[in-house]
């Protein structure tokens, strides 16, 4: 597993030479068969753009996705602050908390939301 762990940091011929390991032998073979094939290169480094082209895709899917459901539960969180106040006959702190911050955090602790 060290012979391979090496070759894998440090995939040189010089590297595969000096292990007695098997597996890192036919690795770096195959390695090198592939290396000489400029088409499998290509289709490679294509394979390597489609992948990365995706990952970032998924990613910005994810971050919206994620953006969209914290905008969805904060707009309930304030709903159900208003409607909470407005039961309780408090309609002057709706208008106060939609201007101040503090007050607003203040107030969903305080109905604990």
């Amino acid at each position: 597993m060290a012979a391979f762990l090496e070759y894998v940091e440090n995939s040189t011929d010089q590297c595969a030479a000096k292990t007695q390991s098997e597996t890192v032998h036919k690795i770096h073979n195959k390695i090198k068969e592939l290396k000489k094939n400029r088409e499998m290169g290509v289709k490679y480094m294509l394979l390597d753009e489609l992948i990365k082209s995706a990952e970032k895709e998924a990613a910005a899917e994810s971050l919206a996705k994620g953006l969209a459901e914290g905008k969805s539960k904060e707009q309930s969180r304030y709903s159900r602050l208003i409607l909470l106040l407005a039961d309780d006959g408090k309609n002057d702190q709706i208008v106060k908390a939609a201007s101040d911050v503090h007050l607003l955090e203040s107030l969903y602790q305080e109905y604990g939301l």
